[in-house]
C-alpha cells in the first residue's frame, strides 16, 4: 500500500461533521479540523499503523447510547442505539478503502 500524504489526510479531516460527539479519546471533529499545524503528526500515526498493523486499541471500541422512539419507552423495541467512536478512527477507516482495508490488516 502506499504511504498516506497530508494532502490525503486534510481533506478527510476537512470532510468531518461539526457537532458530533467525542469518543473514548473524547477528540471532537472541530479539534481536529482546527489543528491544522497537527496534520503532519496525524500522518505519520497513520502511515505508522499501515506499517506495523496495530490499530490503536481506542479505536476499536466505542461507547453505545441508547436512545429512545417516539414511541412507548416502556417498551424495548422502542429504543435504538447510537456508538460513538474515535474521531481520529473513523477518519483513518474514510482513508482506506474495503478491499485495501482487508489486505492490509
Amino acid at each position: 500500500m502506499e504511504p498516506m500524504t497530508e494532502e490525503e489526510v486534510r481533506k478527510a479531516v476537512g470532510k468531518l461533521k461539526n457537532g458530533k460527539s467525542a469518543g473514548l479519546d473524547q477528540i471532537q471533529p472541530e479539534l481536529l479540523k482546527c489543528a491544522g499545524a497537527e496534520i503532519p503528526a496525524l500522518t505519520k500515526l497513520f502511515n505508522d499503523i499501515l506499517t506495523s498493523k496495530i490499530i490503536p486499541s481506542c479505536w476499536k471500541h466505542g461507547i453505545i447510547i441508547p436512545l429512545p422512539n417516539k414511541r412507548d419507552h416502556t417498551e424495548s423495541n422502542n429504543w435504538h442505539g447510537i456508538t460513538l467512536l474515535s474521531v481520529p478512527g473513523k477518519i483513518f477507516a474514510v482513508m482506506m478503502n474495503f478491499t485495501d482495508f482487508k489486505k492490509a490488516f
